[in-house]
Parts: C-alpha cells; structure tokens; sequence
C-alpha cells in the first residue's frame, strides 16, 4: 500500500500533524525514517529506537508543550529560538519529520548567531541540512570556510557543517563543498573524526567529471591521506577513493590490503576496507562477503559495550 501525500499545514495541531504523519508514513517510509533517526542518533549518541511506540511517546511528549503555549506548527516554528535548548533536538526532529521548511530561514538566523555554541547548534544542524536545501548548504559552506580560515577554529561549529555538507543535493555540491571537505580531511590539527567524517562525505558526493579540478584536487589529497598516522583518516580516504574510481590507487592499495591492520573505531580494520576497495577499482564488482560481513561488523569489538549507534540500537 501505498503511503498518502498529505500536505502539513502550519496551523495544523503540533500532535494531530504527528500522528498524521505517522499514519501516512509509518509503513512505507522506513528508509527517510531511518536516515532521520541516524542523524538524531549521531548528535545525541543515545537509543532511539524504530518502533511505532517510540512515535507514540514522542507524540504524547509534544502534547505536553501545550503547557508552553505551543499549539500548532506554526506555533512551534515561531518559538523554536525561545525553547530551551535542550529541546532543540527533539524540536528539529519533529519539524524535519513534517518537512516543515518555514523553520528553514529561522534556523539559519540562529546558526549565524555567534553566541550560540556548537553544541547547541549540532541539535537541529543535521536536520538544516535535509530539508533547507541550497541556502542550508551555502550556510555551512560559509560558516566552515570561516572556521578553516581561523587559528582556533570551533571544532563543534565545524563538524556541524561538516555534517550539514553531507545532505547536499547533487544540484548543488559545488567545487566549493569539495575545497572545504578536502581542508578538514588534510588538516592534522583537526580531531580525527571530524576529518574521517569529511573523508566519509566526500565519498557520497564524488564529483564524478575527472576532468576538473576539485576532482583532481580532491584525489590528490585522498591519496595523500593513505599516508596519515590515524587509522580513521587512511579508512575514510580509502573510502573516497574508491568512491572516486581512482585507479591511481591501486597499488598503493595493494600494499594497504596486506600490511595496514589497524583497526578503524566504530568500522573494521583498514586492510579489509582496502580489499573491497581494491575488488571494486580492479574489476568493477564488489567483493562478496563484504568488510563488514567478513569481520562480524558491529559485534567484532570495534564498538563498546555502550554504543547506541544504529547498529548497535
């Protein structure tokens, strides 16, 4: 069956609207879903799990911001600055799920206000980027330029756009996303999961015409990267890599899918990553079983006992 196409108006009630999406989307939608739910997952690192009567509690927790004098939609929209910033998260949430892009022009004030830290910001940054399309995009693209450019810079505000950068549309990543991502990548005054996380971006939106420059400049620093002392850094290179078809790497591939047995937290050892690499760049098919199925991902230790990622929820 297929889901119904209903339009949420923004003087729908907030609870009412919810539900109406849950009906309308609960069964076919799963794979929105899931993507909303990782990102929620990646910035708040506790359980959300997928169930219907997670929804349900969710929908009842909203009901409660009538005490706030928040009614409607538009209400939330309105009074989503003057919130509690704790609430932000599951604020964005909800107005994501409803793609709710009034929101959109509010959100970019409040992330161009110095005075908010990045940790603030990384609560509805994510959801910025699903549904604020290229005036989201051109916002993180300013915001981590400015960071890059700085000697100390927010490493919070920067991996926020980072992670703003991943929901581009193809439309609209430009040789100015690749410039940005490559920076954070090459960079070794940055954390290493701020930089694998550019490396893991740049992999989605692969610029696909070889003959420009931010695709050679974006394999050149890729390859550099096969080099770094952080295992994270070479395992998220060599994913961009392989994303990139970059039969440049090859035999430095080779050499990695013996020797480089360092284990990439959260993921699997690098050597495994280079082997799939490798299958893919020499013959075009995919090695079969793949890393993470050779390596018992996510229970082969790379992931604590406490992990609330996706897999592990």
């Amino acid at each position: 069956m297929r889901s119904r196409s209903r339009k949420v108006l923004l003087d729908s009630p907030l609870v009412e609207a919810f539900e109406q999406w849950i009906a309308d989307h609960v069964s076919d939608d799963t794979r929105r879903i899931a993507q909303l739910y990782e990102a929620a997952q990646a910035v708040e690192r506790k359980r959300m799990p997928l169930t219907l009567a997670s929804w349900r509690a969710d929908a009842r927790r909203f009901r409660r911001w009538s005490n706030r004098g928040i009614h409607s939609v538009s209400d939330l929209v309105e009074n989503f600055s003057s919130i509690s910033p704790r609430l932000w998260s599951k604020a964005a949430w909800l107005l994501g799920m409803l793609d709710v892009k009034a929101v959109v022009p509010i959100w970019i004030q409040m992330w161009q206000r110095p005075d908010l830290s990045g940790k603030n910001l990384g609560s509805f940054a994510w959801v910025l980027g699903m549904i604020g399309g290229r005036r989201a995009q051109f916002c993180f693209l300013e915001s981590a330029q400015r960071e890059l450019q700085s000697e100390r810079p927010n490493i919070e505000r920067l991996a926020d756009a980072v992670s703003g950068l991943r929901f581009a549309r193809p439309s609209d990543s430009t040789p100015a996303h690749f410039a940005v991502l490559t920076s954070v990548l090459e960079r070794r005054d940055l954390p290493d999961r701020l930089r694998g996380d550019a490396g893991d971006v740049i992999a989605l939106h692969a610029p696909d015409d070889r003959r420009t420059i931010a695709f050679r400049r974006t394999v050149s620093v890729a390859m550099k990267c096969l080099d770094d002392p952080s295992a994270e850094v070479r395992f998220w290179s060599i994913f961009a890599l392989w994303s990139l078809k970059a039969k440049v790497a090859i035999p430095k591939l080779r050499h990695m899918a013996k020797y480089d047995k360092a284990m990439c937290p959260l993921m699997w050892p690098v050597n495994e990553e280079a082997k799939d690499a490798l299958c893919f760049l020499e013959t075009g098919k995919s090695l079969l079983p793949d890393a993470a199925e050779r390596t018992g991902w996510p229970d082969n230790g790379s992931h604590p006992a406490d992990c609330s990622c996706v897999k592990c929820s």
